[in-house]
């Protein structure tokens, strides 16, 4: 079973969502991260209200920061 259906058949709806949300983004962001940002931003901020705008901008700063190997 696949995660994304094990959460739908333990009604964890919020896991569900995020699930379908980064299924989603992955199919979109073949060419970069950074093509997605807006629309990731717009779902997670305005749509869903998973996270404030100050605490997207934190976990932006968090992913500039890490080397790139």
């Amino acid at each position: 079973m696949t995660p994304i259906a094990l959460a739908v058949a333990l009604e964890a709806d919020i896991l569900a969502e995020i699930g379908a949300f980064c299924s989603k983004l992955a199919v979109v962001s073949f060419g970069g991260a950074y093509g997605v940002l807006a629309y990731m931003t717009q779902v997670v901020v305005t749509t869903q209200n998973w996270l404030t705008p100050d605490q997207m901008m934190d976990g932006l700063d968090l992913r500039k920061q890490h080397p790139v190997r």
